[in-house]
């Protein structure tokens, strides 16, 4: 919008300070200079918003900067138990306090609500214009639908059709208009554009002869020049721009040239200047104002202006030339050739690019003085910052904000993330001081969806981008094996026992969560023994509900739990929460994989044998195992639902404006609000139950809740393969009134309870300690 009010602006001053140049001229041929004005006015809003813009667009990368937009994919490993054995039905009845499926309602998903906030001053300014705009265009319509009804109780006046054809050939008009009769003190007046009425006042008949001929060539002159329809395009540029003063100048401009040129008409007709000037006067002493009628008709005079026309009609050495076919046209041409260039061409521009702003204002990216682009922090917000590069004077964004917000940095606008320097380069130093090489993790506000952070190790030097990377130092980053140019925090990655809540999350849309499991080390689905990690110590868990089930992070139960809820549960609950899907905040974004029948059906069409999903494939699933990738920004958006229970807040890199709002609300969707409470418990007891794995946390400043989660994992190093585990840590804190949600990730570590936990513990202890 601003824009356009800068366009706009630049258009009607303009023509402001060329109509006081041309002064000199005649009204008739400065008349088209105002309409450039008005009609550029409503014309280029209009061609910004649907005409294709001219635009410069950004030069190709060199060749061997291809890959620089897309990285090559981490392959992950699958891991899922022989799908050629038919599965057995699971025994879903009730009873003996097992856990079993039972019945359950799914409830609708409800309005997304939100509270009230102060609005921001951008919705305010376009309120005031909207009703602005609203109230003109109002007193337009009141306007028309008066003089239509105007038009219909007046009587034709009688007796003056040889006068009103005569002055219409004098003035070469060919439509003859309605000649209505008004009230003795009406001012004579035209309106309309397809069906032309001209109102004389009652006792018209019996005026002097040559003053009715001089009114009559006067109005007439108006519906020739077409000025009814010049009238509305003023008004209705007036009202759209209501709210720029320049527009109201403009608007006089033409309404007192549009005068002028007609009373230069009946001046080149033989009437005498002092008779016509006399006439005006009478007028303008003696007649009603028309009021708002005259937003649509054409007046013979307005008592505010007929002192000025009245001193123009005796100036004997004014210009009183009319306007020839080929100055109207030599005006639009004009017109066309300036409204075009200034509606359409939308990149030719060079300035100063926008700046990358943290939440509390922290430079992120900016221009120096040398129009240099510059990155304070360096490689410490690489990945969410992005680069840039300057060509032909020209900077475009190529990575990251850089590039997604490209079109508002390019006009100067400021870009205002929610990214938290502070917090981000905290996560980040931790991360690098803990020794982790590859890694990310993302931290946000779980009460508003906000990223307050977004880390991915290895980073890069933004700044080596600009003014553009050589192919030497691309070279470098390419032939990196950790590649840093990979933004791990929206990569897929198999989340492991991270993905338990998940599940537990989906087993909560059935009465069956409250029922308990008895883990005797082992468990026999899709014809398979299936074993618990504890049978490598010859142990067995007993029973379980699932608040202990997660704790001890026991395979067997959480086997069950995904065969009892069902692959389609799943799917659908890892759905709410973003999933399988792409949130939208970064171009280099993965949807990752929740699979199920439908996904394994369409990825293995052409092998039938191996499209079949057994319960062994749902079990695997359930675990975080088997074909399951999830981002690390996925998963720290799965403990942000847990954080505050149920709620499913639409993460963002924008500081958004006004209340926040959830996407979906899981307890609405079906989900038990007590077995969510049973999870959000269990991970309390992960960090600090006598069982659980983050005990690392234990002794945090803020009570933290969180669940550990390791996948295997091997990558190839000289031809052979070397274990290469993804290790995870998700969770918030604190525990009650939780003010963080948290994933981090770590690869080629033992454990996440053994490496990342503690990690994890080093942030939140600098950060709500003060440090």
């Amino acid at each position: 919008m601003s824009d356009i009010f800068f366009r706009v602006t630049l258009l009607l001053a303009s023509v402001v300070i060329f109509g006081w140049m041309l002064r000199w001229v005649s009204a008739a041929r400065r008349f088209g200079l105002w309409m450039i004005g008005l009609v550029g006015a409503l014309v280029v809003p209009v061609t910004m918003q649907l005409a294709p813009g001219w635009k410069v667009l950004p030069p190709p990368q060199p060749p061997w900067m291809e890959s620089v937009e897309e990285p090559v994919q981490e392959a992950a490993l699958v891991t899922v138990v022989d799908t050629k054995v038919k599965s057995p039905s699971v025994n879903r009845g009730g009873g003996s306090g097992e856990l079993r499926v039972g019945s359950g309602e799914k409830a609708a998903v409800p309005v997304a609500v939100t509270r009230w906030a102060w609005p921001s001053g951008e919705r305010v300014a376009m309120g005031l214009w909207i009703v602005g705009m609203a109230g003109l265009g109002l007193r337009l319509m009141v306007s028309a639908w008066r003089l239509r009804r105007l038009g219909k109780e007046c009587r034709t006046f009688e007796g003056l059709d040889g006068e009103v054809e005569m002055a219409a050939s004098e003035v070469g008009l060919k439509t003859i208009p309605r000649v209505v009769e008004g009230a003795a003190d009406a001012v004579p007046m035209v309106w309309g554009m397809m069906r032309p009425t001209l109102l004389l006042p009652k006792g018209a008949q019996h005026w002097e002869a040559d003053k009715r001929r001089a009114v009559l060539l006067h109005e007439l002159a108006h519906l020739k020049r077409r000025d009814p329809l010049n009238l509305l395009v003023g008004q209705a540029a007036r009202a759209l721009h209501w709210f720029n003063p320049l527009v109201w100048l403009v608007l006089r401009g033409m309404r007192r040239d549009q005068e002028r040129a007609c009373d230069d008409v009946v001046l080149r007709q033989g009437v005498r200047a002092s008779d016509y000037a006399r006439y005006l006067t009478d007028f303008g002493r003696h007649s009603q104002p028309a009021g708002a009628l005259a937003l649509c008709a054409v007046t013979m005079a307005r008592r505010s202006e007929v002192e000025d026309r009245v001193k123009d009609v005796l100036r004997s050495k004014a210009s009183r030339e009319s306007g020839s076919r080929g100055i109207r046209t030599a005006w639009w041409l004009l017109g066309a050739a300036i409204l075009l260039p200034l509606a359409l061409l939308q990149a030719l521009e060079i300035g100063h690019r926008g700046r990358i702003l943290d939440r509390n204002g922290v430079v992120l990216a900016e221009d120096d003085p040398n129009g240099q682009r510059v990155y304070p922090l360096g490689g410490d917000v690489c990945h969410v910052v992005g680069y840039a590069n300057r060509e032909a004077d020209r900077i475009f964004g190529r990575a990251g904000l850089e590039k997604k917000e490209n079109e508002k940095l390019a006009k100067g606008e400021d870009v205002e993330t929610t990214i938290d320097a502070k917090l981000q380069s905290l996560v980040l130093r931790s991360m690098r001081d803990a020794g982790v090489e590859r890694g990310a993790a993302v931290f946000m506000d779980p009460n508003t969806g906000e990223i307050l952070a977004m880390v991915s190790l290895p980073t890069y030097e933004p700044s080596d981008f600009f003014p553009t990377i050589t192919k030497e130092k691309y070279d470098s980053y390419k032939g990196n094996w950790m590649n840093p140019l990979y933004n791990r925090s929206v990569a897929p990655y198999a989340p492991g026992a991270a993905f338990l809540p998940v599940t537990g999350l989906s087993l909560t849309r059935l009465p069956a969560w409250k029922n308990n499991y008895t883990c005797t080390g082992s468990s026999e689905i899709a014809g398979r023994t299936m074993r618990c990690w504890i049978a490598n110590e010859n142990g067995k868990h007993g029973t379980l509900d699932l608040t202990r089930g997660m704790e001890h992070s026991c395979n067997c139960y959480w086997y069950h739990a995904g065969v009892v809820a069902g692959p389609e549960a799943l799917s659908e609950t890892a759905g709410w929460m973003g999933l399988g899907k792409k949130f939208g905040e970064s171009e280099d974004e993965y949807p990752g994989i929740i699979p199920g029948p439908e996904w394994l059906a369409r990825e293995h069409a052409k092998s039938p044998l191996d499209a079949v999903w057994t319960d062994g494939h749902t079990a695997n699933t359930a675990i975080g195992s088997g074909m399951t990738l999830t981002t690390p920004l996925q998963m720290a958006v799965v403990a942000s639902t847990l954080a505050n229970s149920g709620k499913v807040f639409q993460p963002s890199l924008g500081l958004r404006k006004g209340a926040p709002r959830w996407s979906e609300d899981l307890v609405a969707n079906g989900c038990d609000a007590d077995g969510i409470a049973a999870i959000r418990k269990g991970l309390w007891r992960v960090v600090h139950g006598e069982k659980g794995s983050a005990r690392a946390l234990k002794d945090c400043v803020v009570e933290v809740a969180g669940r550990t989660g390791v996948a295997q994992f091997w990558r190839t190093v000289k031809g052979e393969k070397v274990k290469d585990n993804h290790c995870w840590f998700i969770g918030f804190a604190p525990y009650d009134k939780p003010t963080v949600a948290f994933a981090m990730m770590m690869q080629g570590g033992r454990s996440g309870g053994g490496d990342v936990a503690p990690i994890v513990k080093t942030v939140l202890d600098r950060w709500f300690g003060g440090q």
